[in-house]
This record gives C-alpha cells, sequence and structure tokens, in this order.
C-alpha cells in the first residue's frame, strides 16, 4: 500500500442530492498518490501546519477512479457535529486538507462480484465500478 499523503485541495463541486446528502469533488494540488478501490481518506475543514499536529478530521470512502489522479470525490450524509460542520463550510472554491490513502477494503482479481450496501455506504463500491 502506498505511504499516506497530506493534499490541500479545492472544493469543485458541491452536489446536494437531498435529505442532507452531499458528493463532493475534488481538485487536489499536486497528483493523488496511488490508491485502491475500497480505501478510504481523512477530510479536514481546519487550516493544516506541515509542522504541527493533524487537526480535527473525520474519514471517508474515496468514491474516484483510481485512474483520476487529479480528481477526487467523496459523498457523506449529514449525522452528526462534523458533517454539520461541513454542510454549513463547505463552498465551492474553499480549501481543505485531506491525507490518504488508508484502509485495506480491497479486492485482488475477484472476477464477478456482488456488492451490497446501503445509505452513502455505497460510496465505498463507486471505485470498484
Amino acid at each position: 500500500m502506498a505511504t499516506p499523503q497530506k493534499l490541500r485541495c479545492r472544493v469543485q463541486k458541491i452536489t446536494d442530492h437531498g435529505d442532507h446528502v452531499y458528493t463532493i469533488d475534488l481538485a487536489p494540488e499536486r497528483p493523488l498518490p496511488r490508491f485502491k478501490p475500497g480505501q478510504f481518506l481523512h477530510l479536514t475543514l481546519d487550516d493544516y501546519d506541515p509542522s504541527g499536529f493533524w487537526p480535527e478530521s473525520r474519514v471517508f470512502s474515496i468514491a474516484s477512479s483510481p485512474a483520476q489522479r487529479d480528481d477526487l470525490r467523496i459523498s457523506y450524509s449529514v449525522r452528526g457535529r462534523y458533517t454539520t460542520r461541513m454542510e454549513n463550510e463547505l463552498q465551492e472554491g474553499r480549501m481543505v486538507w485531506v491525507k490518504l490513502p488508508y484502509g485495506d477494503f480491497v479486492i485482488r482479481d475477484a472476477g464477478n462480484l456482488v456488492l451490497l450496501a446501503g445509505g452513502t455506504g455505497i460510496t465505498a463500491f463507486i471505485a470498484f465500478i
């Protein structure tokens, strides 16, 4: 697995699906590290100083294709304090920090698959398609 990297990203697009469910398209300042479908990232709304500690963040499944190294997509539903903050503060053009990739929920040459998920749990599977 790739060593996680910290990247600044610009919020390119916010899609409101209704019922407090959103998809966020991010444009990283440099190409993304290699990742595999099923992996996740940490996203923080707060400023990050590379000489300090990583600020409060939440984890989100990566919904982008691993072939796209200049675009990053996540989806989330508002369920708590942090995602409420995201709903209130995120807007197109804003800068955020992410660190990725994490996780080992990857499928190795499995052939045919049946993937079942509910709600925004589908996000982890989108990158497999």
